[in-house]
């Protein structure tokens, strides 16, 4: 009996029928390597289309992960061709994408400190065949002098500057990421040669459009989750201990993603990153995935020197500010309820510009107040009623402020100013209500009292270049109704009322403190504004535009 015995990667096939071999040994080799590479194709082709199945595992655990990958890539094996493990099997499969579909990209650097030149060679001599793109908003200055002398020409320069003499193709990404998946590689950090195969095993059953992320050893690495409230102009920040799947990280990380949905981004690359990334991915409802086994190393400390650190703080304070600009964020709660103002201050001018026909301009962009407006009307507000209190002089809250306070103790978040109404013989008990119908007047505090240009009311504004205001509506008693001498023909609510109302006065919480209000509040209210107004918010011109 005659047993002949033929070994391809590491799996036996014997037969003992077999008598002789017809096919030359290089034929073999064609032949075998063809049903490979047609094997490889077909088996990664299968789980790229099918990579959703990670959708509805949100919680499965990285070790179940890898169960039921290995799982279907055994089933995919031909019965004929069989590799030594299945592990062994899986990591050539994906080394071969790694090698074919991801581009590096390395945008976290500063000009004037940097680790590039090693970067780029250490993730050339892993990776020859991976394409390396330098991405930079302006062209780096001191120039990148090495980037002449390598001869790997997978290494590209960008600069995203819109210069008046480029075309789009020079400017957009769009025209260098040509693969289907971009991994962001931080600056001086280094990795071994299964780091990437590995991630991307975890990569391929994460949720569709989540990323995936790599700690770097030795670094402080901090899972947040992140409340991106655009209406309200404002980003809230909370640390989440014991998870691994965030809305955003800080600390250094490898991220990965595919291509066309970070493409898909209004803004894909804006400073700083990947914080700025984290804000969009969060917007839709994206998450960032920490993986618990891949560890990336640091190559070389940066920023040791103590002047570089305050430079780099500096630049990062800066880029964070247009960063915010950009995207419309005024008020940054960071955890630990930390509060980072990024609005309108005494100093700069109001968030937005001249109201026409009670609609500011911002309810058209489906927003709200500016957070630092509203802070800074409750400034104004708390600093008028305690003046006024303290002349003794008798106020009220009035329409809209004091429909805010009936309904959360706060001004209605769209609102723009404060309302109140005072007693017109009580004026002269107050210098700067008396003052100030005479003269703009700045008090110590740079509050600025005034006589109102549009009628017989007085207004305090919170600054003189910022001129959120409180306005101060004298009243006068007739017959036993509350009238006065100005009135608006485009605010139904402003009208008279009768004086039992404001006897007694009443306190009721609004912008943190107690505050004179008129008795039997809902009563007064749906004499204003009418039945149901109280309960069915709406915008000062309904017909215009309605509250969603």
């Amino acid at each position: 009996m005659c047993v002949c015995v033929f070994y391809f990667s590491g799996i036996c096939y014997e037969s003992k029928r077999l008598k002789m071999v017809r096919l030359s040994w290089q034929r073999m080799f064609i032949a075998v390597a063809s049903m490979n590479l047609f094997a490889v194709l077909y088996i990664w082709k299968t789980l790229d289309s099918r990579c959703s199945c990670g959708t509805s595992a949100v919680n499965v655990n990285h070790i179940e992960m890898k169960r039921r990958f290995e799982n279907k890539i055994e089933k995919k094996i031909p019965s004929f061709f069989m590799w030594k493990t299945k592990s062994q099997f899986i990591h050539h499969n994906l080394s071969t994408v790694v090698e074919s579909d991801v581009t590096f990209v390395l945008y976290e650097f500063e000009f004037f400190e940097h680790n590039l030149e090693e970067t780029v060679k250490h993730l050339s001599e892993i990776y020859p065949l991976v394409p390396i793109l330098i991405v930079s908003d302006l062209v780096p200055y001191p120039p990148l002098l090495f980037l002449k002398t390598m001869l790997n020409s997978n290494v590209q320069l960008i600069s995203l500057d819109p210069g008046a003499n480029k075309s789009s193709t020079m400017t957009s990404l769009y025209y260098f990421i040509k693969t289907k998946y971009v991994v962001f590689v931080p600056d001086a950090s280094r990795m071994t040669s299964t780091v990437l195969s590995e991630l991307l095993q975890f990569f391929l059953f994460l949720p569709n459009g989540h990323l995936a992320a790599a700690r770097i050893r030795g670094q402080k690495s901090i899972c947040l989750s992140l409340d991106v409230d655009l209406k309200r102009w404002t980003l809230t920040y909370r640390q989440n201990v014991g998870t691994k799947i965030c809305d955003s990280l800080q600390g250094k990380h490898l991220l990965i993603w595919r291509t066309h949905q970070l493409l898909d981004l209004n803004q894909p690359l804006v400073q700083p990153f990947p914080e700025a990334l984290f804000i969009q991915t969060t917007s839709r409802n994206l998450k960032v995935h920490i993986s618990p086994e891949h560890l990336l190393s640091e190559g070389r400390l940066l920023f040791k020197d103590a002047h570089l650190r305050e430079k780099q703080r500096m630049l990062d304070s800066h880029k964070r500010m247009n960063l915010y600009k950009k995207f419309g964020i005024k008020k940054v709660i960071l955890p630990g309820n930390q509060v980072h103002w990024y609005g309108c201050e005494k100093q700069t001018s109001r968030c937005f510009g001249t109201v026409h026909n009670d609609m500011p301009e911002y309810l058209f962009l489906g927003r709200w107040t500016p957070p630092c407006c509203l802070e800074n009307l409750r400034k104004t507000a708390r600093h008028v009623f305690q003046i006024l209190e303290k002349c003794e002089v008798k106020y009220w809250l009035e329409g809209g402020s004091l429909l805010g306070a009936f309904r959360s103790g706060d001004i209605i978040p769209w609102d723009y100013d404060v309302d109140i109404g005072v007693y017109a013989d009580d004026i002269l008990k107050c210098e700067w209500l008396k003052n100030a119908q005479k003269q703009s007047i700045v008090d110590t505090s740079g509050f600025v009292w005034e006589k109102a240009r549009e009628g017989d009311f007085l207004r305090v504004q919170f600054s003189q270049t910022n001129h959120l205001h409180v306005d101060i509506f004298p009243f006068y008693s007739r017959n036993g109704i509350m009238t006065k001498n100005t009135w608006f023909k485009n605010h139904p609510q402003d009208r008279e009322f009768p004086e039992h109302f404001l006897h007694p006065l009443e306190k009721l919480q609004f912008v943190g403190i107690m505050a004179s209000v008129p008795n039997n509040i809902k009563g007064f209210l749906e004499l204003k504004f009418g039945k149901g107004a109280v309960d069915n918010p709406q915008y000062p011109v309904p017909s215009v535009l309605k509250v969603l």
